[in-house]
């Protein structure tokens, strides 16, 4: 009907905010230790918080509707418009690459508790596959995906959560009884 929801676009920002890092999070921590992590992970908020108010204000001020190389040629000139032109680009392919490799790597790691081993790369283009089909279909029809996307995220979290725990456990133990 065109008309959205409070628990639709409720969930549509959950998904926004949640996005990679869910993959990615974990990964830093564990190489780089809780402070160092921490201090990295202040850091890069503070940075994301400021350049997305700085764009909120710059799209407000506008009259005329403009995407990110245009509000920044705007502002800032022909150099940061060029400069923006290269990087905005490259940000979005690198998030899609982003969400392929980690897509297919939960699937993989899904897959895996449940006795199917396939190769991951297969699992990168199946995810690749589904994402494009869904994209292809429409916009409205990515928007019905987004809206659901974070509760089935949350929910195949929870399950490999309980199928692994007791996993997690033995190698625990292993591990205490391996130091004495």
């Amino acid at each position: 009907s065109g008309k959205s929801s409070f628990a639709r676009s409720t969930l549509s920002v959950i998904g926004t905010v949640v996005g990679a890092g869910i993959f990615g999070l974990p990964s830093v921590f564990a190489r780089l230790g809780l402070w160092h992590g921490t201090l990295l992970f202040i850091a890069l908020t503070g940075v994301v918080l400021i350049t997305h108010l700085l764009l909120v204000d710059l799209v407000l001020a506008e009259k005329i509707p403009r995407r990110m190389p245009g509000l920044v040629r705007r502002w800032l000139g022909a150099w940061g418009g060029r400069l923006a032109g290269i990087i905005y680009p490259a940000q979005i392919i690198g998030a899609d690459i982003a969400y392929i490799l980690l897509g297919g790597a939960f699937l993989d790691l899904a897959a895996r508790q449940f006795g199917l081993a396939i190769h991951p790369v297969l699992w990168q283009w199946l995810f690749w596959i589904v994402m494009a089909y869904t994209v292809y279909r429409s916009l409205s029809f990515v928007s019905k995906v987004e809206a659901w996307a974070p509760w089935l995220l949350l929910a195949s979290l929870l399950v490999l959560t309980f199928l692994v725990q007791p996993q997690a456990v033995l190698a625990k133990d292993e591990t205490q009884a391996a130091a004495k």
